[in-house]
């Protein structure tokens, strides 16, 4: 009779276990937690030391024979942790100091269970893991009773890294004390402190009392109840003019410096209840603003150095962010709301309490959102990311969308900071730049689901997943239920789960509930599964009616693996519109519409709700022109965009010539086209020239094909190729690429007056030949690997290809070479070290042009900038350099061809700070360094002879901006060479520019 007592007994349980996975509020139970601390802050050593009394009440139908806690300060303890080492292999390193790493250290630890007495509490056999502390129970906790834990510790504070530390005289104390872990129905959440994601904590009471310097001015999570902050003794008065303001602080400074004189410490208490986190933040320099909604009090406290950003306006920001949020979600459950000045870069929410970097709006509605997506809404901030984050970045931009229009954020200020030709650009919406950045991910090899665990992300996808991907599933959400539906979600989101831990299923159970719509499949698809969206307009057919009205069918296919419901907009003739939506689940499907006058546009999702990858056959993209402008940034969704340009320069056989360029592109990645035309005023010679890329699959845009034919000054070229790249990462290094293909390049019959090179020898102009006549065909396949981390970039490539007959080609040689670069910074030093090796063999000498050139680039190099392709491009006079090759930039004047190099290049430099040009607008971003080089190579000449050359110089290198592009532009003086020309001495002055890197 057993087993039929224990089937009877599963199908009994099974409706109550179902509710708990589906997310029944009847079901939810979470513990019952209440910290007591007294802390006491240590300016001088960088130490927090302090006791908690922590009581722990069992509401779990299960009996607990551990417990658990977080050490998260142990994170930052050294470079062995998990934290640590994660951050490493993600391609950013925390270097933790140990003069100024963190830790937490535990003094004293007992345990009190029920039935104990008040003195007897012994000191369990608890283990530390990293973050992680664990605590036997010899005692097993049953449902409903409860234990006290007494714990003594001393936290070092780190210098700030991450969320939390002290820089100056400011420390923010984030992540700071020993908590416990959650333990809810999936049992205890013992996580580590990972690198990315975030955090997930039992709701509980706050009481904290802490001691700190008399003069520091504190916000925290809570409410004071003891003690004063110090908030009105730097209260700003902002009626006052900036003059009496800093009369009155300064009197503020000295009653603080008086009051110091009787007690150097004070003691503040605060008290906080329904919160899982408590922070807190004190400074000697906050300055304070106080703002109120609803009987709020909005406290905002900044760096004194900050007043004219920050004073008013985010007292005013932080008023409209909490109304939106109560009228939007739900009523604000907590006494008060701090807004501050972290130390953090960006930003960091806690219960009550944001730190924030600076005064942005879209920053505060971020921070204060998250206070209801993860502080009243708590999710596992680890294992669903897309709940907190996805959420509040999805309710930040719907705040923005609100208050300022479809841009999503305060555009009328934002124009009023540019020139008065980016005010005339065209821009994108926010919501189309996260469309964009999403879809390219999603048509990248790093595509993974937004349900993995933060750490767990292996392509470094966690950012565009949990926030951009995340907030897009809640609006794509909102538009599919449209908007009375999705308030109603959202209310009663809030109205089962305020102040409850929530997970997907409870969310889903919701949206079921409210919108009475089976959303299994959406959940799924999107938060579990890698899929993308494409629906084509296939087919319209229209049909005139006896009554004078119109028929039409049509078509739809979808072309992908996403399934979404898709709506269909008409347009008549007469004006009018009509919208129908079909389910867009089958391969295909049809929609029909009667309408009083002639359609004349049909359009597959016209509000682009459905993540469409691709939307040139959804019936509604054109081609936009736009003139090809400095700092244009514009990716339209639903136009392949076409921008023009005026192109000119100048040559010696040309003069000057006038041309026009047009690069053409859909989402800046598909069907890329560049073309152009030129005319040259004394040559006559009408140029022109394409490259075509695009994708072989729309889903993988790292391998593209590419077709080239380029007519231009004497010469011509073509390519058909592939290229390949692979990156660990989403971004970031190392970078694997591969390009193979077939080239052909030729000097016309025209072209011969192209073919050389100017030099100055002897302070006179001579002209050096640098292109042979006759065809040369190639097969080639390069590879390249670049790697790099905040300290050091490296390039190891290689490169081959075989000219022969079979190919067509008039010359018969194989070609192989080998470029090695390392880039070392040690703060404003860089050394920068180069290695070059070049072989070409074949039964016939090769073309000048395809040789190594001992100064530098050679000529198949220098044909791509249209400053060094021809002959007096560049006057002679300005000795130009390109760097390249054997790169000895001594021998600029005597370009010597080889076909058979090995050349090494080692460089220098120093940051030079100049004095008061960095406060020049134009000069801005410019940085220049000072630099001593030394070059080396030897070369194999075609009549066995060999030679070893050697240069040394030194040099200035300028790097600046020019419309959103790094360029630089340098100044070399090889005074040394070491086989110098008849007329030369080995030491002598000689000098160069150049317009790019040197090595």
């Amino acid at each position: 009779m057993a087993r039929p007592r224990i089937f009877l007994y599963v199908i009994l349980c099974f409706p109550m276990i179902f509710s708990v996975l589906a997310g029944s509020e009847s079901a939810y139970w979470q513990q019952d937690v209440h910290y007591d601390f007294d802390v006491s802050l240590d300016v001088q050593n960088k130490f927090l030391n302090g006791d908690v009394t922590i009581c722990y009440r069992n509401n779990s139908p299960d009996t607990l024979h551990e417990l658990w806690l977080h050490l998260y300060p142990n994170a930052f303890k050294d470079e062995h942790t998990v934290l640590a080492k994660e951050a490493k292999n993600r391609g950013y390193y925390r270097w933790i100091d140990p003069k100024h790493n963190g830790y937490l250290d535990l003094k004293t630890v007992q345990l009190k269970m029920k039935n104990q007495a008040p003195d007897d509490m012994p000191t369990p056999a608890y283990k530390i893991d990293g973050t992680l502390m664990f605590v036997p129970l010899v005692i097993p906790l049953a449902p409903g009773e409860e234990l006290s834990l007494y714990l003594k510790f001393a936290e070092k504070i780190r210098r700030i890294q991450g969320r939390a530390g002290y820089r100056g005289k400011q420390f923010d104390l984030a992540q700071w004390f020993p908590k416990l872990c959650v333990y809810d129905q999936k049992g205890w959440h013992a996580d580590e402190f990972h690198s990315p994601g975030e955090f997930y904590g039992e709701f509980a009471t706050f009481d904290v009392k802490i001691t700190l310097p008399y003069n520091f001015i504190i916000a925290a999570t809570g409410d004071v109840v003891e003690g004063d902050p110090g908030w009105e003794w730097v209260r700003v008065d902002t009626a006052l003019s900036e003059e009496d303001w800093k009369a009155k602080y300064k009197e503020q400074l000295a009653g603080i410096e008086k009051n110091m004189e009787q007690d150097s410490m004070r003691v503040v208490k605060f008290h906080a209840e329904n919160v899982h986190d408590f922070a807190w933040l004190c400074s000697p320099e906050f300055l304070y603003e106080r703002g109120e909604y609803a009987g709020i009090p909005i406290h905002v406290l900044y760096r004194k150095s900050v007043k004219s950003e920050w004073s008013k306006i985010v007292v005013e920001r932080g008023e409209h962010v909490l109304e939106w949020l109560v009228t939007r979600f739900g009523p604000y459950p907590y006494p008060q709301l701090s807004i501050t000045h972290g130390l953090i870069g960006g930003g960091m929410e806690y219960p009550m309490l944001v730190m924030n970097s600076g005064p942005w709006e879209g920053l505060i509605a971020h921070e204060v959102g998250h206070i209801y997506f993860y502080g009243i809404f708590a999710s596992d901030e680890l294992a669903d990311s897309w709940m907190d984050e996805g959420g509040t970045t999805y309710q930040e931009r719907w705040y923005q969308e609100t208050r300022y229009g479809k841009f999503g954020f305060d555009r009328e200020t934002a124009l009023n900071e540019r020139s008065w030709l980016e005010k005339t650009y065209p821009e994108n919406t926010s919501r189309e730049s996260d469309i964009i950045s999403s879809l390219r991910y999603m048509t990248s090899p790093h595509y993974e689901p937004i349900s993995r665990y933060a750490h767990e992300f292996t392509r470094g996808g966690y950012g565009i997943n949990a926030y951009t991907r995340g907030a897009l599933f809640h609006d794509m959400l909102h538009k599919m239920v449209g908007d009375s539906v999705w308030s109603e979600i959202i209310k009663e989101y809030y109205r089962r789960w305020a102040l409850k831990h929530v997970n997907e299923e409870r969310f889903r159970k919701v949206c079921e509930d409210v919108s009475g719509m089976d959303l299994e499949w959406y959940f799924h698809q999107w938060l579990h599964d890698s899929v993308n969206v494409d629906y084509a307009l296939k087919k319209t057919r229209t049909f005139p009616q006896k009554d004078g009205t119109w028929y039409s069918e049509v078509t739809i296919e979808r072309n992908d693996r996403g399934i979404m419901p898709v709506d269909v907009l008409v347009k008549t003739e007469g004006g009018n519109s009509v919208l129908k939506r079909w389910d867009g689940k089958a391969e295909s499907g049809q929609l029909t519409f009667k309408t009083t006058s002639k359609p004349v546009k049909f359009i597959l999702d016209p509000d682009d709700n459905i993540m469409d990858k691709n939307r040139l056959n959804n019936g509604s993209v054109g081609i936009k022109h736009v003139l090809d402008l400095p700092r244009l940034r514009y990716t339209p969704r639903n136009d392949y965009l076409s921008r023009w340009a005026l192109i000119t320069w100048y040559n010696d056989v040309d003069g000057q010539w006038l041309g026009a360029r047009m690069r053409g592109s859909y989402l800046d990645d598909y069907y890329r086209l560049n073309a152009f035309t030129s005319y040259g005023f004394i040559s006559h010679a009408i140029d022109f020239g394409f490259q075509f890329t695009n994708p072989f699959d729309w889903n993988r845009r790292n391998i593209k094909y590419e077709l080239t034919l380029i007519k231009k000054e004497g010469r011509l070229l073509a390519d058909l190729g592939m290229k390949f790249e692979f990156t660990k990462r989403m971004y970031g290094s190392p970078v694997h690429s591969v390009a193979m293909g077939l080239c052909s390049a030729r000097l016309l019959n025209e072209g011969s007056e192209y073919a050389f090179r100017k030099v100055m020898i002897d302070d006179a102009i001579q002209k050096v030949p640098e292109w042979e006549a006759g065809r040369i065909n190639k097969l080639y396949v390069h590879y390249q690997l670049d790697r790099g981390s905040r300290h050091h970039q490296s390039t190891a490539a290689i490169r081959a290809s075989l000219a022969n007959q079979m190919f067509g080609s008039e010359f018969d040689f194989m070609k192989l070479e080998i470029i090695a670069l390392w880039d070392k910074r040690i703060r404003e030093r860089v050394l920068d070290i180069r290695l070059f090796g070049g072989i070409i063999t074949g039964s016939d000498a090769s073309p000048i042009q395809e040789r190594y050139f001992i100064d530098g680039a050679g000529p198949m190099a220098r044909f791509n900038k249209f400053y060094t392709r021809s002959i007096g491009a560049l006057p002679a006079e300005v000795h130009p350099h390109y760097g390249g090759d054997g790169n000895l930039r001594g021998y600029f004047d005597q370009p010597l061809a080889v076909e058979n190099i090995a050349a090494a290049n080692v460089e220098l430099s120093q940051r030079l700070n100049l004095p008061g040009i960095g406060q020049m607008p134009i000069f801005r971003r410019l940085t220049s360094s000072l630099c001593g080089f030394f070059d080396v190579g030897n070369a194999w000449f075609a009549d066995d002879r060999s030679e070893l050359l050697m240069d040394a110089g030194v040099g200035l290198d300028f790097q600046f901006r020019v419309f959103r592009k790094q360029a630089r532009f340098r100044f070399d003086i090889p005074f040394w060479v070491s086989d110098p020309l008849l007329s030369e001495s080995d030491f002598a002055f000689r000098w160069l520019i150049g317009l790019g890197r040197a090595l």
